[in-house]
């Protein structure tokens, strides 16, 4: 093997390659990437759960606050509801509203995003072995 700076010339020995730390490394690298997917699949499947009971407790908070608001209407419509009564549950049902929307939103967009990190994170592993 040759030292820099030495001559050389045709079939010199200039560098000598460990074939068992690369695959070594390379397993390690395999190795990681599988824990990493196996991650990503519990977290999609952790996230999904978690986003879709807050989307279930917001719908059923704005159901509630819709048949509060539909039978304050009617009790205001013979005078046994003030009007103060009615604007506030009128106001609950539309923050709940918002705030159901606001889920179900979150619910069907930040699935993808989430994916999609996860997924650059693995393309970007994948190409560091490459």
């Amino acid at each position: 093997m040759v030292e820099e700076g030495d001559s050389v010339k045709k079939g010199d020995l200039l560098a000598v390659v460990d074939h068992e730390a690369l695959t070594y490394e390379l397993k390690s690298k395999e190795l990681q990437l599988l824990v990493d997917q196996k991650r990503l699949d519990q977290l999609k499947r952790e996230h999904s759960h978690d986003t879709f009971a807050t989307l279930e407790s917001d719908r059923l908070a704005y159901e509630d606050a819709l048949r509060d608001y539909t039978a304050k209407k009617q009790l205001f419509e013979v005078g046994a509801v003030s009007d103060i009564d009615l604007k506030e549950a009128e106001s609950e049902k539309m923050k709940t509203h918002n705030t159901y929307l606001s889920s179900k939103s979150n619910y069907e967009n930040e699935d993808a995003v989430e994916i999609q990190q996860m997924n650059l994170r693995i393309t970007q592993a994948e190409n560091r072995e490459t």
